[in-house]
């Protein structure tokens, strides 16, 4: 048994190297607020967005 997990955890770095998903990243909160992630804030007080004239605008989530 400690064979077989060790060839799938070796496996599994081999894939992850591959399709370039390391260093694994669970910090989706921080990444989604641009305060804590570093990012400046380009719709700071709107509550709709236009990606363009002929689109829809997008009503911004006051949660986020």
């Amino acid at each position: 048994m400690p064979e077989k997990l060790h060839e799938l955890q070796r496996l599994w770095l081999i894939e992850a190297t591959r399709y370039n998903v390391l260093p694994l990243d669970d910090r989706l909160a921080e990444r989604i607020n641009s305060d804590t992630a570093g990012r400046p804030v380009l719709i700071k007080g709107k509550s709709k967005f236009c990606l363009a004239a002929w689109a829809v605008c997008l009503k911004i989530l006051s949660s986020i």
